[in-house]
């Protein structure tokens, strides 16, 4: 039977790439202690596919294209403030980005350097620490001839980028959230809520 649906899989790259969006949008869904992985369980569930059959992956052009659509729809999202975030804090968001990746690659280095990896596998590790696609693309552009290191230290790397994000965040709000009961209950925050009932002002335009 897994024979027969791999074949299959590995004939129709596009019916392949569907089934793992699918499976992937499925499994971010679910959560895990009040934690959900969202869009990020689509590569898990690439990752696994990719494992159970090396026959099982997506011709370059598809790769390319969602890269594309992957920076455009980020640059669509984030473009209306950036330049209100750099007016406002930029040099400092700036300067501490720059630290953040001198230090990401100060320990790529240091780990290629201690297991004795090749530098294209600690390119990949580097990105995919960082959870950075286009970073990838950008390696994989500059040294086609060694595509399989980077990527497999970006699939070693990212997980645990993904991982450790979610749960920075899920430790940061359980702290922040404990943080405003206690503000609530000491009567320092005041919440509101408005009803609107003129037709003037709720009226579209």
């Amino acid at each position: 039977m897994l024979p027969a649906v791999f074949d299959l899989l590995a004939s129709q790259p596009l019916l392949l790439l569907f089934l793992v969006l699918a499976l992937g949008y499925a499994v971010g869904r679910v959560s895990f202690g009040g934690i959900q992985l969202g869009v990020a369980a689509v590569l898990f569930v690439g990752l696994a596919a990719g494992a159970l059959d090396p026959r099982l992956a997506l011709p370059e052009f598809a790769q390319r294209f969602g890269l594309v659509l992957f920076v455009y729809a980020v640059g669509i999202s984030s473009g209306p403030g950036f330049v209100t975030s750099l007016r406002r804090r930029g040099l400092r968001d700036t300067a501490w980005t720059v630290a953040l990746l001198v230090l990401a690659a100060g320990i790529a280095r240091g780990a290629q350097s201690a297991l004795g990896l090749p530098s294209t596998v600690a390119a990949g590790l580097f990105c995919g620490a960082l959870t950075n696609t286009p970073a990838l693309a950008a390696v994989l552009e500059r040294l086609p001839a060694a595509a399989h290191g980077p990527v497999v230290g970006y699939s070693v790397a990212y997980p645990f980028g993904v991982l450790g994000l979610v749960l920075a965040l899920a430790l940061a709000r359980r702290r922040w959230k404990a943080e405003l009961d206690a503000a609530a209950r000491s009567g320092h925050l005041d919440v509101r809520f408005v009803l609107v009932t003129r037709e003037d002002a709720t009226r579209a335009p």
